[in-house]
């Protein structure tokens, strides 16, 4: 009903303002008496409104607060080195967790050998030996979040 333009807006108009001593209303060259701190470019200035004709308005010196932002040195990130391996590395092929590891260090793998098993967004992916030889290290446990791309079993 709503989209079809049969279903009330609620929307609430303003008739008319009161008109307050301390509010300036639309159409009225007159403002309050008051002093007020003005920012501009970043410098304050004090300014003092007298009663009357919004035109009469003085301004004081700028108060020597000015805001200076240091200029802030970029951190250059030291990333750790990557480790080395002897022996081919074998590669998470998405973000997940590993749900199950299929072989021990030192056991003896062929090409294409299911060595373990991550899960992402409620599917099992296998992971398989890139090539045959004896799984030389593994590097993720199991129940880890691993990322695309992270070695996790290195075969030699």
């Amino acid at each position: 009903a709503f989209l079809k333009g049969e279903s009330p807006l609620n929307v609430r108009k303003k008739e008319n303002e009161i008109n307050n001593s301390n509010n300036k209303t639309k159409g009225d060259n007159k403002m309050a008496n008051g002093n007020y701190t003005v920012v501009v470019d970043g410098q304050r200035f004090n300014v003092t409104v007298a009663e009357g004709i919004v035109d009469n308005i003085q301004v004081a010196q700028p108060v020597v607060q000015q805001v200076v932002q240091q200029p802030v040195q970029a951190q250059v990130a030291q990333t750790p080195a990557k480790p080395v391996y002897n022996g081919t590395e074998v590669p998470a092929a998405v973000n997940g967790n590993v749900w199950k590891i299929l072989v021990k260090e030192g056991d003896r793998v062929e090409k294409d050998q299911q060595i373990m098993i991550l899960e992402a967004m409620k599917m099992e992916i296998d992971i398989t030996a890139p090539v045959s030889g004896t799984i030389s290290k593994i590097l993720v446990e199991p129940s880890s979040s691993v990322d695309e791309g992270q070695t996790l079993a290195v075969i030699a």
